[in-house]
């Protein structure tokens, strides 16, 4: 079996400047009241609580997870890099920004779920606030399949209060495939 690879920063404040990768993995980067730390996903065995004050995350560098998940939770999220979770080897990447109080994505916002090898599908892009979803030109969301086959994956928007989308989004798929989907429910994506 293959290792997966984890990175998982938990504080107030998080600022990314840099690169993040995790081939196969997962990348999450959290800050919110508490958290809960266990040894096994399904939270037996060992595991602590640990409360932070609420914060905010801003990725203004590269965060790269292909075939893996990429998550960004806080009170506040900035998404002004690039974001990137391909479908390798016919698993898809999943990119989820969620917060309680607004996901922002700036002019340089680059968000990539796509289906790059031939065939491929592509990913899934969750956004969800609780307050506000804000966006301006020159920011891209692409969840497109494969340009040789390979259906176009999913982007979810969900706020309360959003105006009108300014992000490029593009979920295309090639002739005989299906392309993708955009939802957007001020209240609740599933």
């Amino acid at each position: 079996t293959g290792v997966q690879t984890c990175a998982l920063p938990i504080s107030e404040k998080i600022f990314n400047h840099g690169l993040l990768t995790a081939p196969d993995g997962n990348v999450g980067l959290y800050a919110g009241k508490s958290v809960l730390l266990s040894e096994r996903p399904d939270g037996r065995g060992l595991s602590a609580q640990v409360t932070l004050p609420e914060g905010a995350v801003d990725n203004q560098g590269r965060i790269i997870a292909d075939a893996g998940t990429v998550a960004l939770h806080a009170r506040v999220v900035n998404q002004g890099g690039t974001i990137q979770a391909n479908t390798v080897r016919n698993v898809g990447g999943v990119i989820e920004l969620v917060a309680s109080e607004s996901v922002n994505l700036q002019a340089g916002s680059t968000i990539s779920a796509q289906g790059v090898e031939p065939g491929a599908r592509g990913g899934e892009v969750r956004l969800k606030s609780d307050g506000a979803f804000t966006d301006t030109a020159g920011s891209s969301i692409n969840v497109s399949g494969s340009s040789t086959g390979g259906d176009g994956g999913r982007v979810a928007l969900s706020a309360p209060q959003m105006g009108e989308i300014a992000s490029r989004i593009e979920a295309r798929a090639a002739a005989g495939s299906r392309g993708g989907e955009l939802v957007v429910d001020p209240q609740d994506i599933v």
